[in-house]
């Protein structure tokens, strides 16, 4: 156990500030921000993206407001408190948040569309329908009239 008010605990707080950021700066922090209007169809995408930042400055105003107070309280263990959270969002985006690589963004609405199958299952389909160099078309309407979106793609070596 760590003492609280040591130079030990000083250290061991900046590494895990300094940890925290990092992670947070490479996964979520960037999610939010490319990942966000990947996914949104296009007539909600500025409000979604709204959403997004606000929700994102809220939280970081309460983690703000509460960690200060945690640290003092139960000390080094508000660490394991944010690692806990952090590694149980790992199932969380495996089996709900579909993989976009590679997919045009009227393909990752195609995803989302087909309410038959989860929107995972379907962007898994969608790759292995371009790898196999299938054509795609989308029926969809734009601006009230009927169009096809084909997508088609040449495999290099």
């Amino acid at each position: 156990m760590l003492a609280v008010n040591t130079h030990t605990s000083g250290i061991v707080a900046v590494v895990m500030i300094f940890a925290y950021q990092a992670f947070f700066t490479w996964g979520f922090m960037g999610g939010v921000w490319v990942y966000g209007p990947e996914i949104l169809p296009l007539e909600y995408r500025s409000k979604g993206m709204g959403l997004a930042t606000a929700t994102l400055w809220l939280f970081s105003f309460v983690m703000v407001e509460i960690v200060p107070s945690s640290i003092s309280n139960i000390g080094w263990k508000t660490y394991i408190i944010f690692a806990v959270f952090n590694f149980s969002f790992i199932p969380i985006i495996y089996l709900f948040f579909p993989e976009t690589k590679g997919l045009s963004l009227e393909l990752v609405d195609l995803a989302f569309m087909d309410d038959s199958m989860s929107p995972v299952k379907r962007a898994k389909e969608l790759h292995k329908m371009i790898a196999s160099g299938e054509e795609l078309t989308l029926r969809t309407e734009v601006g009230g009239k009927d169009v096809d979106i084909v997508h088609i793609e040449e495999k290099t070596a």
